[in-house]
């Protein structure tokens, strides 16, 4: 984005089930749109980004984590947070497809993958529950239409926004949490 010298672009992602070849010699983006349309998957799903972006030279200072396993993922969008680096939903405005797959290339499948040795290590490097942000976390969203713009605010988003603020300023947490705490029980009443 131009109008930030750092950012981070994220986004959710678009399931696709793929049984055959695609050609990508003619029209394969048409046929993949098809194909999505067709399996009733044209909405992102999940709340987890499918990708990043970011200009060289920052650095998260990212723990060793285990790339494709859990958490590190959102612990990035955390960081980025609370390095005040903007973070930006590229959701509403570009297309990209996630092909759906088992979890055979783990030993152990789904449970290797989710609750194994590796995903444990993670969750603990990645500072744990507190530190699991979302795309819903961004600070500004990228839309095809009017460009970069500020998250709107909802109920909902204002008291999220008000436990990643005390999250990301663990000197204001103890002002910031209890607030938030009392606004999260009004707003579940």
């Amino acid at each position: 984005s131009q109008q930030f010298k750092k950012f981070l672009f994220i986004g959710k992602r678009r399931n696709i089930e793929l049984n055959e070849m695609i050609s990508f010699k003619n029209n394969w983006k048409t046929q993949l749109i098809k194909v999505l349309q067709k399996q009733g998957r044209e909405k992102p799903v999940g709340n987890s980004s499918e990708f990043f972006v970011f200009p060289k030279g920052i650095d998260f200072d990212m723990p060793d984590f285990a790339i494709g396993r859990l958490y590190w993922d959102s612990w990035l969008i955390y960081r980025a947070r609370f390095l005040r680096i903007p973070v930006i939903d590229a959701t509403p405005s570009l297309l990209y497809l996630h092909q759906i797959h088992d979890y055979s290339h783990h030993k152990k499948g789904f449970k290797g993958v989710w609750y194994g040795e590796e995903a444990q290590k993670n969750f603990i490097l990645s500072g744990g529950t507190q530190n699991r942000f979302k795309v819903t976390d961004a600070d500004y969203w990228l839309t095809s239409t009017t460009g970069v713009q500020k998250t709107s605010v909802t109920i909902r988003s204002f008291i999220r926004n008000l436990r990643v603020l005390g999250i990301i300023n663990p000197r204001l947490n103890f002002l910031i949490f209890p607030i938030y705490v009392v606004l999260l029980g009004i707003f579940k009443a």
